[in-house]
């Protein structure tokens, strides 16, 4: 998702419209983002994903994201803009992974996540 920005919502067409402007009645990008990735993961239109994200509020306002295993990763991941790979120095920038396992594969794929991520960082699962 994108790293800055707010979604806001457009009632007539029933979806959500990115913007790079801030303003009080629009939600961040990557909040919006994993709720669409939830709704088709539930759908299983999507098998299995890995979220990424920069906003570190979204452990506090998306409490569904407690569902699945997470990465706190110890360094700061490189993210892409355009064609530049970059570090964000600025300490607000440090993200995590949130894993949605395949439903219908029980324990053994969060198993997996666990053992590669663990070399990142700590993994909550």
């Amino acid at each position: 998702p994108p790293t800055y920005g707010r979604c806001s919502y457009i009632k007539d067409r029933g979806v959500w419209r990115w913007g790079k402007h801030l303003h009080n009645t629009k939600r961040a990008a990557s909040v919006i983002w994993f709720y669409r990735l939830l709704k088709e993961w539930k759908l299983r239109n999507v098998r299995e994903a890995l979220f990424y994200t920069t906003n570190s509020e979204m452990l506090r306002i998306v409490q569904e994201i407690w569902d699945f295993p997470i990465c706190i990763p110890k360094k700061r991941a490189k993210l892409v803009h355009g064609s530049l790979l970059f570090e964000p120095a600025i300490p607000l920038y440090w993200g995590f992974f949130v894993y949605l396992p395949p439903p219908d594969f029980g324990l053994a794929n969060i198993d997996k996540f666990t053992h590669i991520f663990s070399n990142l960082g700590r993994v909550i699962a």
